[in-house]
């Protein structure tokens, strides 16, 4: 079997993602990932990872106005997100002990 068609059968990704603006300043981004793999246990066959971040452009806002001869561009981002690897088990299980 070539190794592509053996990756292909082993490893199912889905993905999605979505961002929103509201008047250019407030900025929400989310992803969702939903992973499945053969090297997964039976029982837990796919896994499920996110993320989400919240921005907020603060050049846009009134009171930063005085403040855009010097800086023209200021913006605040945060994100939580949760990992996924596969390869997780394949490293475990050949690690020397």
């Amino acid at each position: 079997m070539p190794l592509m068609e053996e990756i292909l059968r082993m490893l199912c990704l889905v993905v999605s993602f979505g961002a929103y603006s509201y008047n250019g300043k407030y900025l929400l981004n989310a992803t969702l990932r939903r992973d499945g793999s053969s090297k997964f246990d039976n029982q837990n066959k796919w896994a499920t990872s996110g993320s989400v971040g919240l921005g907020w452009v603060i050049s846009q806002e009134a009171f930063f106005e005085e403040a855009l001869s010097v800086i023209n561009f200021l913006k605040l981002r945060g994100a939580w997100g949760r990992l996924a690897n596969s390869m997780v088990y394949q490293i475990i299980s050949s690690a020397p002990v």
